[in-house]
């Protein structure tokens, strides 16, 4: 019986945290929804997960955001090989469907920044100041990684984890260029490989990725287990929601739409200006530790590359 236990354990330890933590959220989302109702939980029955489903409809903008909560249960229950209902049914994908029909609904998906638009918000920065030049150090090289934001910064100011999050020994600094040694992403969650980017530097540029982090550095020295972008003399650490804030402050005070934009922007905004440069897609995939095709869908393709589809079937 221990054994059994450790069994199901184990399969969950084939999931992030973030996503076994989803999975607690949504299956406590059903066990609500069949207590307000007087609905058995267990075992798992078509009749229950249809109304289920069209309950969630209502309370969802987003069909996908209905699909995550009803395919989480689903996943639940194979890890504790509980019987689930089919979801390939015809019942479930028309309703699916139907949904999607119904709610119309467009994802919001953060604006990517670019060059230019650093030098708007360079205007708003003090870069001698410590926490001020780590801001600008964390936008540079997320922007140049194509990093996710989940590498670059924590979840909370006491959350740090140097297996997820870069430290100061995870850099290697070279005459032409920077070297950041990633231990975990996305695609590298069980220490199976490291990944190396390599950020070329700009001569005479506000966005020299080596010279903004010198600087933030040399701001706020520390030793080598020191996260990356800890700043002032206690080391502070910043978080992704503070990130976030701050950003949104900077595009705020330099005239664009804040809410446009997050975290994300920086992963979304690196691969977009590439792309619009000419780096080669391959190139583009491998930089960013793309796994699938999934990077097609960060890039923002402007008026003037879409324009150049039709100039090209008729040279002049």
């Amino acid at each position: 019986m221990v054994l059994k236990q450790e069994a199901v354990e184990t399969r969950f330890q084939a999931l992030a945290d973030s996503t076994r933590a989803n999975l607690v959220t949504q299956f406590k989302a059903y066990l609500m929804f069949c207590c307000y109702f007087g609905l058995q939980a267990k075992p798992f029955v078509e009749e229950n997960l249809v109304v289920y489903i069209q309950f969630l409809a209502r309370s969802f903008k987003s069909p996908q955001s209905v699909k995550n909560y009803v395919y989480g249960l689903q996943t639940l229950a194979r890890l504790h090989s509980w019987q689930f209902p089919d979801l390939s049914q015809p019942q479930f994908t028309y309703q699916f469907k139907g949904i999607s029909r119904i709610l119309c609904h467009a994802p919001q998906r953060a604006h990517p920044l670019s060059p230019v638009i650093f030098m708007k918000l360079l205007e708003f920065f003090n870069l001698q100041d410590p926490y001020e030049a780590t801001m600008w150090s964390v936008m540079i090289l997320g922007f140049l990684m194509f990093a996710r934001i989940s590498n670059l910064l924590p979840d909370s100011n006491v959350s740090f984890d140097p297996f997820r999050q870069l430290t100061r020994g995870d850099v290697r600094v070279a005459y032409n260029a920077i070297v950041l040694v990633v231990k975990w992403t996305k695609t590298i969650q069980f220490g199976q490989r490291k990944l190396l980017i390599p950020l070329h530097v700009i001569p005479n540029s506000p966005l020299c990725p080596k010279t903004s982090l010198l600087r933030s550095v040399k701001l706020s020295p520390g030793a080598s287990h020191h996260h990356l972008f800890a700043y002032g003399p206690h080391m502070s650490l910043i978080s992704r929601s503070e990130f976030t804030r701050f950003l949104r402050k900077k595009l705020s005070q330099a005239g664009f739409d804040a809410q446009k934009f997050s975290g994300h922007s920086l992963r979304r905004g690196g691969a977009t200006w590439a792309f619009s440069q000419g780096i080669p897609a391959d190139l583009i995939k491998v930089h960013g530790d793309w796994a699938s095709e999934a990077y097609r869908s960060y890039l923002e393709f402007s008026l003037d590359d879409r324009l150049r589809t039709t100039s090209l079937m008729f040279p002049s």
